[in-house]
């Protein structure tokens, strides 16, 4: 679980990087996980307020794996934003 918590924190900081590059916002999380006999389990939330910050990005995503009942080898991670919205100056 341990590994998974730190992929999620790089995917974190990189998706923060491309949205603020991009000078964009975004308010739903998504958390793809993908299991040893390839069940795939997807939870989303939308967030009251869009965010390009890694540290939120990453809190919730651990709150959506803590939500996941993971008992079996995971073969993918995978963490998207959507819900773009373009930042205000």
């Amino acid at each position: 679980m341990e590994l998974i918590r730190k992929t999620l924190s790089r995917f974190a900081r990189y998706l923060s990087r491309e949205l603020k590059d991009s000078n964009v916002s975004a308010k739903t999380i998504t958390l793809k996980i993908r299991l040893k006999p390839f069940s795939t389990h997807t939870h989303q939330r939308t967030l009251e307020k869009s965010t390009s910050s890694s540290k939120e990005i990453l809190e919730e995503a651990l709150r959506l794996l803590e939500e996941m009942e993971i008992d079996l080898s995971v073969r993918l991670v995978g963490l998207r934003m959507s819900g773009l919205e373009k930042m205000k100056k």
